[in-house]
């Protein structure tokens, strides 16, 4: 028992040292996931304010639930296969569920000349929002999914050299 709260703790540390790290408007964030889980409705949805200069913004009511997308490519690196990935200069990488653009802003701002193409179906707009306020003019939104037939095997080739 005492072991699950102590890894619980260390991933709270973990996410809020994490925000701090990266963000400028932490404090912020914080307080408007506390005043929504009181049940306080929020005019503007939050905008994430990153040290680096990236600004994403998140829909409205969503205070308490950035920190999910926040922490799994931000902290956790999940998109990146070895801890060194870093998309380079010239590199094309495609985002497939791009969603509000946490990747697509991360990967498009890793390097100079680096082009992204960000397939989302439903989150299009404020995807196309979030790429023209950090400048990101290199990246092209496709509004689609990527998907088969129950019957299909739709082989997913992935190649990375290091």
């Amino acid at each position: 028992m005492k072991l699950v709260g102590f890894r619980y703790c260390f991933r709270q540390l973990k996410k809020f040292s994490g925000a701090v790290y990266h963000l400028q408007n932490w404090r912020e964030l914080r307080q408007g996931a506390k005043r929504e889980s009181r049940g306080e409705i929020l005019a503007q949805p939050p905008v994430l304010k990153f040290r680096n200069g990236l600004e994403i913004e998140t829909g409205p009511g969503s205070y308490a639930n950035h920190d999910f997308l926040f922490r799994e490519i931000f902290l956790e690196k999940c998109y990146q296969p070895t801890p060194d990935f870093v998309p380079r200069q010239g590199w094309t990488v495609v985002d497939l569920g791009a969603n509000l653009g946490f990747f697509t802003c991360q990967a498009a701002s890793a390097a100079a000349d680096v082009r992204v193409v960000s397939v989302e179906p439903i989150y299009t707009e404020l995807l196309r929002k979030n790429i023209a306020a950090n400048r990101l003019n290199g990246t092209l939104v496709v509004p689609g999914a990527v998907c088969g037939t129950p019957i299909e095997n739709i082989p997913l080739i992935i190649w990375f050299t290091p």
